[in-house]
């Protein structure tokens, strides 16, 4: 993405918003304070499990909490089939674990 994000770039050449948190190169205290907390966030959630199935959540909601996106989600291909195995859903999308899509049918 460009700074000048939403205007007019030279020659009428539109550039896209950048919508990144942290975006590429910022070292402001914030950024790299955000940073820093994910990264305890994510030592620390090893010592508090004993399940594989609580700490593959706990690292979703992390993801989501801090790239602030509504959907993450950890699927496996078995053959032709996507099967969704854990899912954090912020947004509300109605995506379960469980659910499955032909692999031909996904991005």
């Amino acid at each position: 993405m460009h700074r000048n994000a939403g205007r007019m770039g030279g020659e009428g050449i539109m550039v896209m918003e950048d919508t990144r948190v942290v975006p590429p190169g910022d070292s402001t205290p914030a950024a790299l304070n955000a940073v820093a907390a994910g990264l305890e966030r994510l030592a620390s959630l090893g010592d508090t499990h004993d399940d594989v199935d609580g700490l593959v959540a706990d690292i979703l909601a992390l993801l989501a909490d801090t790239l602030d996106v509504g959907l993450t989600f950890l699927a496996r291909v078995t053959g032709e089939t996507l099967r969704v195995e854990h899912v954090r859903d912020r947004a509300a999308m109605g995506l379960t674990a469980g659910a499955e899509a032909p692999l031909c049918d996904t991005y």
